[in-house]
């Protein structure tokens, strides 16, 4: 009986401590996470892509190659309660744009032709500050176990561009003979923000009560429904106003690239 009295407290006691929130009394995770997704038609941060773009207009990025893009982050978690946690990362990422889409000038007042095409690339640096939550199963006791994780993104891009490596062939109107290459595409470097929703779902593993190992998917909800425009845009023969061609293009690479990644974190139960 004694035993059995004993059995039933051990139990009881285990299963209350359970359902705490956190794990062994710690509730905040400190980690680093690297993200993951294939470089498929757009560049990564070397400028190569694994198919590339179409024949017409491929681009300057090498293509052929097991490209990938990557993107680092620093993110802190809180356990309010056994099963919801409360986090905010910052995600920073390095990408190119190989000019694939052709542009036109509208400033060169009939002295000269452009080439449509653009030669080169340019630089794009982008953060992604997310508040989110992750929701963990019934079964699961936060931060261990499989969840959804969805919350609002701020994506904040800046872009930089060589004239030596980013311009346009041109030849004189009158005499039809190749003159200087222009490179006309707005400040050299350029600041831009936008907004999108982060939603995914994932595993929590805990090593040796103190480490934590996070897998799963995540993507960027409104960059989804994009694709289809971003195909359409990419597959047609269009031209960009040369002064707005980087904010035109850019903001389609940073959903390419934010669109749906694999992820891999790492983090620390800190107290």
């Amino acid at each position: 009986m004694k035993f059995l009295i004993q059995l039933i407290f051990t139990a009881s006691f285990s299963l209350a401590f359970a359902q705490a929130p956190g794990h062994l009394g710690k509730r905040f995770v400190l980690g680093y996470g690297a993200h993951f997704s294939p470089a498929f038609s757009n560049p990564n941060a070397q400028n190569e892509t694994i198919i590339g773009h179409k024949k017409t207009n491929p681009g300057s990025a090498e293509t052929g190659s097991p490209a990938f893009n990557y993107t680092h982050e620093a993110y802190i978690e809180f356990a309010i309660n056994t099963r919801f946690m409360l986090g905010f990362s910052g995600k920073f990422y390095r990408t190119n744009y190989d000019n694939a889409i052709n542009a036109y000038s509208v400033n060169n007042n009939n002295s000269y032709n452009l080439s449509e095409d653009i030669q080169g690339y340019y630089k794009i640096n982008g953060q992604s500050l997310c508040l989110y939550g992750k929701l963990y199963g019934k079964r699961y006791v936060a931060p261990w176990g499989r969840y959804i994780v969805f919350g609002p993104v701020l994506n904040l891009y800046n872009t930089t561009y060589d004239p030596n490596v980013m311009f346009q062939k041109a030849t004189d109107y009158n005499t039809n003979q190749t003159i200087a290459p222009v490179s006309n595409y707005g400040s050299l470097n350029q600041s831009f923000v936008g907004f999108n929703i982060l939603f995914g779902w994932g595993r929590t593993r805990i090593i040796a009560n103190r480490i934590t190992l996070d897998y799963g998917i995540n993507m960027q909800v409104l960059s989804v429904p994009g694709l289809l425009y971003d195909l359409a845009q990419s597959s047609k023969n269009i031209n960009y106003v040369n002064n707005t061609y980087i904010e035109n293009t850019a903001g389609a690479r940073i959903r390419g690239l934010n669109r749906i990644n694999a992820f891999l974190k790492v983090g620390f139960l800190i107290f």
